[in-house]
């Protein structure tokens, strides 16, 4: 599954690509208003790229998603940034979610204001922040670290807490980490019916 990107300035992807062709394996491409049903309460809502734009390999082309499994709610942001940010707020509180994997591995955005407006509006209980521990860009930045303190969100990155597990069911949802800071606790669903 991809945004329908075609080959461009990005060796891996045009790569990856060229495995899809090699072994001919299926390739779907989503889009702004795909919906994806995994079981009768289970959906993902794709929310970004945009339906009719022509898709260069580009961050702001990411695949963003909404997963929405009955009481649990996850809000996955690829490696968008500020154009796709700001767009993206225009789905209000459709875009409120229990977790939050944190766009462009926590860099630094652009313009301050809309990731801290993007970031109010899904007013996430926790963010991931999925980034290498050795990378040339020091992700994650300060300014998002600040703007997930000020949304009173805990914040937990793949640098020092390893893979993180996150389990959810009808009680509640979980969150585990394997690295050296690690973490097991869980969030019963007190404020949802």
């Amino acid at each position: 599954v991809d945004n329908g990107a075609k080959a461009g300035d990005n060796k891996i992807y045009d790569e990856y690509l060229e495995i899809l062709r090699q072994k001919n394996i299926r390739r779907v491409m989503v889009r702004q208003g795909d919906t994806i049903e995994i079981a009768p309460n289970t959906k993902i809502f794709v929310l970004n790229p945009e339906k009719y734009e022509d898709i260069a390999d580009s961050n702001d082309n990411s695949i963003a998603l909404k997963l929405v499994c009955k009481n649990f709610t996850c809000l996955l942001c690829g490696d968008i940034k500020d154009k796709a940010m700001a767009r993206l707020s225009s789905y209000g509180n459709f875009l409120k979610s229990d977790i939050m994997k944190v766009p462009h591995h926590g860099g630094r955005m652009e313009k301050g204001g809309i990731a801290k407006n993007f970031f109010e509006t899904i007013s996430p209980k926790i963010c991931i922040i999925s980034v290498g521990r050795i990378n040339s860009y020091n992700m994650p930045s300060q300014k998002t670290i600040d703007i997930i303190t000020q949304i009173k969100s805990k914040c937990y990155d793949t640098k020092s807490c390893g893979a993180i597990e996150i389990l959810a069911d009808r009680a509640g949802y979980s969150v585990k980490s394997y690295g050296t800071r690690k973490t097991n606790f869980f969030i019963p669903y007190l404020d949802k019916v």
